[in-house]
């Protein structure tokens, strides 16, 4: 999972070299994209939950995008900071969100229940996703895997709203989001168990010694 990111991303910031080195050149910072690129998110989450799937998820994409530079300016102007990652998680976090409000909007105003509820499951699955992975970091635990990140999650979204099958999106994200959760649950208790036997070991070792 952690090799296709990182893949994903280098492909992602040579495709987008030149447009990060006519960003640089003008001054622009790596804020400013995060919060265009913010924008432009809330733009396609409106247009979705007013029905306009076929725009809408291309908007909605654009915006993801467009906010993955803000990486590769920071790397480029040498403006990389603690603040600036903590910044840009904060608001992936806030744009992806605003999608899933979108599409639980518009099923609402379609009377489907049942997606206003899938969409509430897959928001609170994508952000146990990311809090299940930020709280094991606290312990010293890497927890970057998993079968749906947020690259993933958006694509997903994105995707199945253009072909118009809104509830089959709505399902599978709910699904894949809350799956994902509890394996990097598991991942992280098996850490802890591993911890627990190393220390065991450990103790055993010195007792004979």
């Amino acid at each position: 999972m952690e090799a296709r990111i990182v893949w994903i991303k280098e492909r992602f910031e040579h495709v987008t070299h030149d447009l990060v080195e006519t960003l640089a050149q003008r001054s622009v910072t790596p804020t400013q994209v995060s919060l265009a690129g913010l924008a432009v998110t809330f733009v396609g989450a409106y247009m979705i939950s007013q029905g306009g799937f076929w725009l809408g998820p291309w908007v909605f994409a654009a915006g993801s995008i467009a906010d993955a530079l803000d990486g590769a300016l920071a790397r480029r102007t040498g403006t990389v900071s603690d603040w600036g990652a903590f910044l840009d998680s904060t608001l992936d976090r806030v744009g992806e969100a605003s999608g899933v409000v979108a599409i639980a909007v518009w099923f609402a105003s379609e009377g489907e229940i049942v997606g206003v509820a899938l969409a509430v499951t897959a928001l609170l699955g994508g952000n146990l996703t990311s809090y299940v992975r930020a709280r094991a970091e606290n312990f010293g635990i890497v927890c970057s895997d998993g079968w749906v990140s947020r690259t993933e999650r958006v694509f997903i979204f994105c995707f199945f709203l253009f072909v118009q099958v809104p509830m089959f999106m709505i399902w599978l994200l709910a699904i894949a989001t809350c799956a994902t959760a509890a394996q990097r649950v598991y991942i992280v208790h098996r850490a802890f168990r591993d911890r627990a036997g190393d220390l065991g070991r450990g103790d055993a070792e010195e007792t004979h010694s």
